[in-house]
């Protein structure tokens, strides 16, 4: 007889998130691989696709980690008229924290708006670690973007609505 042990696969959470984003596709794709090579993972979808040729060219990067404790538990797109985003806010008893940006001068500047070149809305990715109203506590595993105009329903039963980046 022949006993063999199976390791347990620990579970990936998302724990941080941040914008890249550049008029220029060679200095993005520079930051990709900067970032990538630091354990950043790149949703390969440009967030002002067809945007016209004056808009930049914007990704969203995420880390993860095993420690439940330290995972991202909501993401929140604040869009406003104005570029008078705040660092963090407090909603529904949590405290959201706008993602971190990089890039080129004008869209560190623009502290990281989705809409970067567009001329539209400006907007923001926010995100929360808090479990407060939870129970139990959820945590993201993974983040994807399409190009749907509808909600879509994830594992669990968890309900995700459509935002238009480009408003």
């Amino acid at each position: 007889m022949m006993l063999t042990g199976l390791k347990a696969q620990a579970t990936e959470y998302v724990t941080d998130v941040m914008v890249i984003g550049a008029y220029s596709s060679s200095e993005v794709s520079s930051l990709e691989s900067t970032y990538q090579a630091q354990g950043w993972k790149l949703i390969d979808y440009d967030l002002n696709k067809g945007c016209g040729y004056s808009s930049h060219d914007i990704y969203l990067l995420y880390k993860t980690g095993t420690n439940v404790e330290e995972a991202i538990t909501d993401l929140y797109l604040w869009s406003s008229d104005t570029n008078t985003s705040e660092d963090s806010f407090i909603l529904n008893g949590r405290t959201y924290r706008r993602a971190t940006c990089d890039g080129d001068d004008d869209f560190e500047e623009s502290k990281g708006d989705l809409n970067k070149g567009a001329s539209g809305k400006y907007i923001f990715v926010y995100y929360t670690t808090d479990n407060t109203n939870f129970s139990p506590a959820r945590a993201i595993t993974s983040i994807t973007i399409n190009n749907e105009s509808v909600y879509s329903v994830g594992p669990n039963g968890n309900i995700f609505y459509a935002c238009d980046l480009n408003i």
